[in-house]
């Protein structure tokens, strides 16, 4: 009886092992962060008025805080020749290049320079 039961319930195993395999499979497989902030209205800001300066500040922030993510995945990521580099190094690149495109996000939006924003931080 054991081993009609066994039978039995062996695809139904298999199937249940499959399903949790590929459940697993697909938690663990992560999409690199995006390197781009929501969209935001356009608006020029002032930084000679207070909330204009901080919004320029918090949006800089929000960017840091993506850069740091995107810096983070990219050094667990490696792939290729870059798995080859020092994480440190390959940690500053990856958070400068994403920083610098966020900061070319932000700018036309708010009708600033890069060197505006970049005397901001």
């Amino acid at each position: 009886m054991s081993e009609h039961y066994r039978r039995r319930i062996t695809p139904r195993a298999s199937i249940a092992a499959l399903s949790l395999a590929m459940v697993v499979a697909s938690a663990c497989h992560r999409d690199p962060p995006e390197c781009r902030l929501p969209p935001e209205p356009a608006r020029p800001l002032n930084l000679d008025v207070v909330e204009d300066r901080r919004h320029a500040t918090d949006d800089l922030a929000s960017g840091r805080r993506i850069a740091q993510a995107y810096a983070e995945w990219a050094v667990n990521h490696q792939t290729g020749d870059s798995s080859r580099r020092n994480p440190a190094v390959l940690r500053v690149h990856a958070l400068n290049y994403c920083e610098a495109r966020l900061t070319d996000q932000i700018a036309p939006v708010h009708r600033l320079t890069r060197e505006q924003l970049k005397a901001l931080r």
